[in-house]
């Protein structure tokens, strides 16, 4: 790995932990650089996020951008009639970048070029299976709002109790 994927990596790590924990107000250019500590003797500093990203909004759309792509990926890789489980598999395995892509989701940030960028995977997404696009966008906005709540501390239980959801949800719809 090359210093500027190290670094990029470490921004990225650090900035999903804060905005996940946190929310975006949380995530300062500041702490961003500084709460990862040095990366391969590296002195992180603000100026990597501007010299990498152009900016820390950039740097969040980044973010939000590789997590979609995560995710359309492990989804679109299975059969239809399992794709729920997938869909619980991935936020489980992943509870901090769910809690990001959500904060991102609910945010003002979804605008423009990203926008359109996440159409087009939720369309690819939906295009893969059988189930027709109206219950499959229904079943992910359903998960998501389920998330969020989560996430803003609406549910007791939090994550957890969002994993609890789907996995009833997949239990008693999809097997």
């Amino acid at each position: 790995m090359t210093n500027e994927h190290l670094v990029r990596r470490a921004l990225m790590d650090n900035a999903i932990r804060l905005v996940a924990d946190g929310g975006f107000e949380n995530a300062t250019t500041n702490t961003i650089t500084y709460s990862g500590g040095d990366v391969e003797n590296i002195k992180m500093n603000v100026v990597y996020i501007y010299r990498l990203y152009g900016s820390k909004d950039r740097l969040f759309d980044s973010i939000f951008e590789m997590i979609e792509e995560q995710f359309v990926g492990a989804v679109s890789a299975e059969s239809s009639l399992y794709f729920m489980t997938v869909v619980y598999d991935f936020w489980k395995n992943n509870p901090l970048w769910c809690k990001y892509y959500v904060r991102y989701l609910y945010s003002h940030r979804l605008v423009g070029e990203t926008l359109s960028k996440h159409n087009a995977n939720m369309e690819k997404l939906t295009a893969k299976f059988t189930v027709k696009k109206p219950v499959t966008e229904m079943i992910l906005t359903t998960l998501l709002d389920a998330a969020y709540k989560a996430v803003t501390a609406k549910t007791e239980g939090g994550f957890d109790s969002l994993c609890d959801v789907v996995k009833e949800y997949t239990a008693g719809h999809l097997r």
